[in-house]
């Protein structure tokens, strides 16, 4: 019979590795999808980077538990400036993206 210990042990890695992939597939989801956005507005992706600022437990639209994250990114509507963008992710899905534009408008 197993030990408590190593029970307690293994559902831990468990989760963690869970966690880990979980993340993972998010970030390189907000990537591409950073990548797309900027490409799209004519703008410049820069760092090729997304940077982790907030993470949560929130319920999706089916109920279900899901860690929203909040990612930064850098970008360049001219390519002589640094613009600071938001996305949210829940889990790999695309929740808001956050821009501002050449003229000051929000775009998401």
């Amino acid at each position: 019979m197993m030990d408590k210990e190593f029970l307690i042990f293994v559902t831990l890695m468990g989760l963690a590795i869970w966690f880990w992939l979980d993340s993972m597939r998010a970030h390189e989801a907000a990537v591409k999808y950073c990548k797309q956005a900027c490409e799209n507005e004519g703008w410049v992706y820069l760092d090729q980077a997304v940077e982790l600022k907030k993470i949560w437990p929130r319920r999706n639209a089916r109920g279900r538990m899901q860690w929203r994250r909040e990612y930064a990114f850098d970008y360049s509507t001219s390519g002589g400036d640094r613009q600071v963008g938001l996305v949210v992710m829940s889990g790999p899905t695309v929740q808001q993206l956050t821009m501002m534009s050449r003229d000051d408008e929000f775009h998401q």
